[in-house]
């Protein structure tokens, strides 16, 4: 027998359905469960992904090496109990019991979840590493193209992580990697799992995987071979005076805030301005309607005057990770968004569309009454703009700032959160509902029984 904690099974599925494309259960997805000695392993993979979780087990009996169904992280998650005990029937089958219910399923013996051969050297590694992958896994494109944009190059000798669709680019340097080769790795969710916060870093690399130890948890990523990825040292557009622009933390916020409370179907194109009058962002809410302006006090800005199109989910981005120097470099450049570490690079739109001032302009500012709330980002905004070169970026040390929170990874765990809450309720309900109706049995038996005519015959 072995006994499982919910709280594992639910942790692993977790963390596994954010290695996955899409985060739609597999019915034939596998999950290995073994226990030597004291010490428990979960292990399940794909033909990208391999996921591994270890921790201490009170198992004392003989060691135990089963290939179970997904099915099983199924019962985990609709019951409410906190243990579950696997029996064996013989060598095929295996009975998960648990309080009010008990399944049985079948072992799996071909295409078993098998453990890759570790990293001959572990490198530690920065925690901000986690955050770097987490973020150039969201710029990633979402499907296969030309260029192998859906996937995350790391960058051994420079030390750097670079993610993009072709029309926005984040590059995060500062690194250190036990291995001097380029690579590219699928683009998983996984990095920014709240399970994986706090936890010591280090990363490895093995023939056909780069390796992460976090904690109790091992994630391997098959690099992909053949890959063609966009060039990563083409020259960052430059010009001998470009316009910086420095946004203050409040106007950042603001924006933030007020960009991100406009619909996505009402606009999707907004317009830096930064001129001797001051810096301003416009955008219209349709064609038939006056622009807004929202103006930015706070804010100021070096250089040639400067009116750049560009998408306002790409705005928001870049703001919400945290940066706060805009350079522009030319109308048709992309826009970079720069840090001591990190440059963010997004396409502009054509300077036909650039919204100038004039006298319709519904001017909006600071409002004391403002209330500022987290923004969801959209990992892959529109934009109708040709592709751009991907530049190089800076290498050294880390910063020692925290980064900016994940809005989308914060929602995602709320939704988890509530999803697991709802199951739990519905659980609770219907083992209530069970119990009430036993209870009226039992009260109805005993009625019947005391009916009866139990008198001595004659």
């Amino acid at each position: 027998m072995l006994t499982l904690q919910r709280r594992d099974l639910t942790a692993f599925r977790t963390v596994f359905r954010r290695c996955r494309p899409t985060r739609v259960p597999d019915p034939n997805q596998l999950f290995r469960v073994t226990a030597t000695g004291t010490s428990l392993r979960f292990l399940s993979t794909t033909p990208d992904v391999m996921l591994g979780y270890t921790r201490d087990s009170e198992h004392r009996g003989d060691d135990l090496d089963w290939c179970l169904p997904g099915a099983v992280l199924d019962v985990a998650e609709q019951t409410v109990t906190e243990t579950f005990e696997l029996h064996p029937l013989g060598k095929t089958r295996v009975r998960v019991r648990w309080p009010g219910g008990e399944h049985e399923f079948e072992l799996a013996k071909a295409n078993r979840p098998a453990w890759p051969d570790g990293p001959d050297r572990w490198g530690q590694a920065d925690g901000l590493l986690l955050t770097a992958l987490h973020e150039a896994g969201r710029t990633a494109d979402r499907t296969p193209g030309r260029w192998a944009s859906h996937r995350v190059q790391i960058q051994g000798d420079a030390g750097r992580v670079v993610g993009t669709d072709t029309k926005q680019a984040l590059i995060w340097d500062g690194f250190r990697f036990p291995f001097s080769e380029s690579v590219l790795v699928p683009a998983v969710a996984a990095f920014g799992s709240k399970e994986w916060k706090r936890e010591a870093v280090r990363v490895g690399r093995t023939k056909s995987h780069v390796v992460f130890a976090v904690g109790p948890w091992t994630l391997g990523l098959t690099v992909d071979p053949s890959g063609k990825f966009p060039d990563a040292t083409a020259i960052v557009p430059k010009a001998q005076t470009p316009t910086v622009v420095h946004l203050s933390e409040d106007d950042a916020r603001l924006t933030l805030a007020r960009l991100g409370a406009v619909p996505d179907d009402e606009t999707n194109s907004v317009t830096l301005d930064a001129t001797e009058g001051g810096v301003a962002v416009r955008w219209r809410l349709g064609d038939d309607k006056p622009p807004n302006e929202l103006r930015l006090p706070g804010s100021r800005h070096t250089g040639p005057a400067v009116r750049y199109a560009f998408d306002r989910q790409y705005l928001l981005r870049g703001l919400a990770l945290g940066f706060r120097t805009l350079r522009v470099c030319g109308a048709h450049r992309p826009l970079a968004m720069t840090d001591r570490h990190r440059l963010y690079l997004a396409a502009g739109h054509d300077p036909s569309t650039a919204i100038p001032p004039d006298d319709t302009v519904r001017v909006t500012g600071p409002s004391a009454s403002l209330s500022i709330s987290p923004i969801v980002l959209r990992s892959q905004p529109p934009n109708p703009e040709p592709p751009m070169p991907i530049p190089p970026t800076r290498t050294g040390p880390p910063p020692d700032d925290d980064p900016a929170p994940d809005p989308l990874a914060e929602a995602e765990t709320v939704r988890d959160l509530l999803a697991e809450a709802a199951q739990r309720a519905n659980q609770l309900v219907q083992l209530l509902k069970a119990k009430r109706k036993a209870d009226r049995a039992i009260t109805q038996a005993v009625r019947s029984l005391r009916a009866l005519p139990l008198g001595g015959g004659t």
